[in-house]
């Protein structure tokens, strides 16, 4: 009897620790660990070495230059798109959303148009849409396609606080669902 009990006491004994392990350790590993790429994160390619920062200049609505490093420091979700583009005119809607729900962290989202034909093409688009608090630029010359190796649009990549590149995808994604906010507040707190 005293053999029992005692296999019986191991046994409870061990189902408390593993329990307790997987409560206390695998909670804390999985805060850390990236979120699954699932529904529109599907489609995000993260890369296995982050290069070397892109130089980059774009322009603002007033023709003023602007430099992709004065947002070093943030997290940036940088979207290549163009007026002419149907999915990104699809998805501008849940990027602005993104950048509005985001806007407090050390995050921003920089909406690089590829319009040769610059503002005047790019401000009725931003009337039309209601796209007035999405933070949006223009790269009349494709320089910054060309940098980045854009294959398509729209193409959205994701920067770390450094301007090295984390991940990109290809195409259309809801900006502002469940997954996509998961995958930047993990970088956000890792990178």
């Amino acid at each position: 009897m005293s053999v029992l009990r005692s296999l019986i006491i191991i046994f409870v004994f061990c189902v408390l620790a593993t329990t307790t392990w997987f409560v206390l350790i695998g909670k804390g590993t999985k805060i850390n660990s990236q979120p699954a790429l699932v529904g529109s994160m599907k489609k995000f390619i993260p890369v296995k070495k982050r290069p070397d920062p892109v130089s980059l200049t774009f322009f603002k609505d007033n023709n003023t230059t602007v430099a992709l490093s004065e947002w070093r420091g943030k997290v940036v979700l940088l979207n290549f798109w163009a007026t002419w583009c149907s999915p990104c005119i699809r998805e501008m809607p849940s990027i602005q959303k993104l950048s509005k729900l985001l806007s407090k962290e050390s995050f921003a989202v920089l909406a690089l148009s590829q319009d040769i034909q610059g503002w005047s093409k790019i401000r009725p688009f931003i009337q039309k849409y209601q796209l007035n608090d999405l933070p949006i630029y223009n790269d009349p010359k494709l320089s910054g396609a060309k940098k980045f190796a854009v294959k398509g649009l729209p193409t959205t990549i994701l920067l770390d606080r450094d301007g090295r590149e984390l991940g990109r995808l290809l195409g259309h994604a809801e900006w502002d669902s469940k997954e996509a906010i998961d995958l930047i507040k993990y970088h956000l707190s890792n990178y």
